[in-house]
């Protein structure tokens, strides 16, 4: 059941018109498929797991489908076109047979406002189970047993589910949170939000081509100083403010690790009927707009941060190094003090405690990984 539309936002809904050219009818369709599919109750066939997806982009060979949901093997085809006619409808139910999936439902989603009753009547003939739709489906190239059930919705219709979601209502202009309490919700890119937690989820180090993502990783790895960590083994010495740095960026890693984590709940919250649940998920979705640059290069930087944190570790125990001794004048004389800016390390004496000893070929492997990785993204940009 729809929910209650308060005055100023069902006024915005009802003028509110299809995009008229470009993937936006596309992007809009998309985005309530899955509630379309939710009220209808269609039963999981495919893949529980997946998720509603786009199937390519305008221009691509696409078999008819512009938007498929594995889990229940309904399909969408969106037509933001005037005058369509049953004839254009059949061509694209042709295309099917190239679609390599199983198809359960076929929606052809109309930009115009209401069905033609001309549609409406060939959308209830080819779903009739007689002598004439058998023949309609063999025409096409489709046998009886394995031909979809077909849907027909108007843009009247479609817009009516941009209210099932708060999310939804903000991303379209229908309805906004309180802009001065959420700053940068309203520069959020959200489909780029999507992008980057599906690529978080799958574990890719790619970072994507963009300036914002560039500028996070020279923003993460700025307190890095990898020329004072090079010679670490070799000199069995570092300068205490390069691991000051590098606990600095092992900090920011995991900052933006903790707002990545809040995306599921944040996503649910800005939905609820609750107004202060609600209110918390746009705060969690502001700071996920904050740290979207930094999330998206999380995966390109994880080696880089784990070779970062299992240095830190190995060198934690106060025993594991000792400060380098420094002179200072004391009552007119020179004396030699335990000092506060170089640590030293053992890696040639097994038999010393303090500081003890540590094999260097694992301390070597860290930094070349450390040190390898930094220089890179650093040329990269």
């Amino acid at each position: 059941m729809m929910k209650t539309l308060s005055k100023a936002v069902s006024n915005n809904l009802d003028s509110y018109v299809a995009p008229k050219r470009g993937e936006g009818f596309e992007e809009i369709c998309l985005d309530i498929f899955e509630c379309v599919l939710k009220e209808r109750g269609f039963p999981t066939v495919g893949e529980a797991y997946a998720r509603v997806a786009a199937h390519g982009v305008s221009g691509d060979s696409q078999g008819g489908v512009d938007i498929y949901d594995p889990a229940t093997g309904a399909a969408a085809q969106c037509k933001n076109v005037a005058n369509l006619r049953p004839r254009h409808l059949t061509k694209e139910l042709q295309k099917l047979k190239n679609f390599d999936r199983p198809v359960s439902h076929y929606f052809f989603l109309l930009g115009r406002d209401g069905v033609p009753k001309g549609l409406e009547q060939w959308v209830d003939r080819a779903n009739q189970y007689d002598a004439n739709a058998k023949s309609f489906w063999l025409d096409i190239g489709i046998e009886a047993d394995a031909r979809p059930t077909l849907h027909i919705m108007g843009w009247q219709e479609i817009k009516k589910y941009l209210f099932e979601s708060n999310f939804l209502m903000w991303k379209w202009g229908l309805a906004h949170p309180a802009i001065h309490q959420y700053p940068y919700l309203p520069t959020l890119d959200v489909a780029f939000l999507a992008e980057t937690m599906d690529a978080l989820r799958r574990k890719s180090d790619v970072l994507p081509n963009r300036r914002d993502s560039k500028d996070a990783v020279e923003g993460l790895l700025r307190s890095v100083n990898v020329d004072g960590l090079v010679d670490l083994v070799a000199n069995e010495k570092v300068e205490w403010e390069v691991f000051a740095g590098l606990e600095c960026f092992v900090k920011a890693v995991k900052e933006v690790v903790s707002v990545y984590r809040t995306y599921g709940v944040a996503v649910k919250d800005v939905n609820s009927q609750d107004p202060i649940i609600m209110e918390q998920g746009f705060s969690m979705m502001n700071d996920l707009a904050r740290y979207l640059p930094r999330l998206s290069a999380l995966g390109y930087l994880r080696e880089i941060y784990r070779a970062t944190k299992k240095l830190l570790n190995i060198f934690s125990e106060e025993e594991s190094y000792q400060w380098d001794t420094e002179i200072v004048m004391h009552q007119g004389q020179e004396i030699e003090v335990e000092g506060e800016t170089t640590l030293l390390f053992n890696f040639n004496f097994e038999d010393w405690s303090h500081p003890y000893y540590i094999h260097p070929d694992e301390i070597y492997r860290l930094i070349q990984i450390i040190v390898n990785g930094v220089r890179r993204a650093r040329a990269d940009f």
